[in-house]
């Protein structure tokens, strides 16, 4: 999964929308979840970024 995530990050460095959006939707279409430690309702993420070590998403 890790080249998917550097073509993302990539594509948006380089601000090509076209690629944007492919990068985008190839990650946006894994079957990724979240599974909060408190218990709480899972939650399908509708966008993550990462780079590196560090993770950024939105629901």
């Amino acid at each position: 999964m890790r080249e998917l995530f550097e073509a993302q990050a990539e594509a948006v460095d380089g601000g090509d929308q076209g690629r944007m959006i492919e990068a985008i939707g190839a990650i946006r279409n894994l079957p990724l979840r979240l599974h909060p430690q408190d218990g709480d309702e899972t939650i399908a993420l509708v966008m993550i970024q990462i780079r590196g070590d560090k993770a950024n998403f939105r629901y």
